[in-house]
């Protein structure tokens, strides 16, 4: 990428960030700003949206790790969050119980156990595309992945009870080596467990999601009369077949907001307007924006500018 180029986008950003109120001057560690392309995408937005079709969205990009070497948002690029501290929890040290015994155990406990999850997570993975592919009594029919698998892959359930058996034997064993600190760890041990279900819904810990994308007929209807203030004259839009991942929450007032912001005239005054001059466009970090390496640069293409750029007050891409 051109050095100048990387320069604007840089500049853009740092607009964002005064414009989200956090330039305060002083460093916030805790804060690290991205650049979207623009082919990323948020939530379905609208009262209209079925819960689970916005929940798949939102487990994407919840779930998704970004990689903190370039400012570039990117996510799904360096894996699950939720994957990682599966395994985070699971490697946790407590100081232990050093009989030779029970060390044995759990070596052999653990082994098990991983051994255990790996087939599940096989068995899982070919039950998925098998509902995926059923065109009867599977996705098509949009029937559940957890109804589907009751009649069709009692397999899935099978192996999923010896994942949580075998691991339950591990957080026994840790019980007996690492006293009272274990307890806190297998509730949380227990609770992952839990979220990683996709056959059982667990309150507070995983969700339906329904990975069908409405389509964007449908969408542009049904928005042109949130805008419109007659959807509720509209029949509610009928949920696709779905299954049940780890929970991810966004504000509960998000799809008021996004109704809010739809029905917002077009004529309303904009907000908040930003410009870049040419003798700001000049080398920075992106240390200033919470990067780690400030040498990173955007490489997708040129920032689309008009003089001068305008944020509408309600409108998003």
């Amino acid at each position: 990428m051109a050095p100048l180029n990387d320069d604007v986008w840089f500049k853009y950003a740092e607009g964002i960030k005064n414009w989200s109120g956090k330039n305060s001057g002083q460093e916030d560690r805790n804060t690290m700003y991205f650049i979207a392309s623009a082919v990323n995408k948020g939530p379905a937005a609208g009262s209209f949206v079925p819960d689970a079709n916005m929940n798949s969205t939102l487990s994407q990009l919840c779930d998704a790790l970004i990689s903190t070497t370039s400012p570039e948002y990117n996510p799904g690029a360096q894996g699950s969050y939720f994957d990682n501290v599966f395994r985070y929890i699971g490697a946790v040290k407590l100081k232990q119980n050093m009989e030779e015994g029970l060390l044995q155990q759990l070596k052999d406990s653990q082994t098990k156990a991983a051994e255990a999850t790996k087939a599940y997570n096989a068995t899982l993975k070919q039950a998925v595309a098998d509902w995926t592919d059923d065109p009867v009594s599977g996705k098509a029919a949009a029937i559940a992945f957890q109804d589907w698998a009751t009649q069709n892959a009692p397999n899935v359930f099978m192996a999923q009870q010896t994942r949580d058996g075998s691991a339950q034997a591990v957080m026994q064993i840790n019980s007996q080596i690492f006293g009272p600190g274990a307890a806190q760890l297998t509730h949380q041990q227990n609770a992952l467990l839990a979220a990683s279900n996709k056959l059982t819904p667990a309150t507070g810990l995983n969700m339906k999601v329904c990975p069908d994308q409405i389509p964007p007929a449908d969408y542009r209807k049904y928005y042109q009369a949130l805008m419109n203030k007659t959807v509720d004259s509209l029949p509610p839009m009928t949920e696709g077949a779905s299954f049940l991942a780890p929970l991810y929450s966004i504000d509960p007032t998000f799809k008021t907001t996004m109704d809010e912001w739809a029905q917002v005239p077009l004529e309303a005054a904009d907000e908040f307007s930003w410009s870049i001059k040419s003798e700001e466009v000049q080398k920075s970090s992106w240390t200033k924006l919470g990067h780690i390496d400030g040498g990173g640069g955007i490489s997708f293409g040129w920032l689309r500018i008009k003089a001068p750029v305008r944020v509408r007050k309600f409108r998003s891409q």
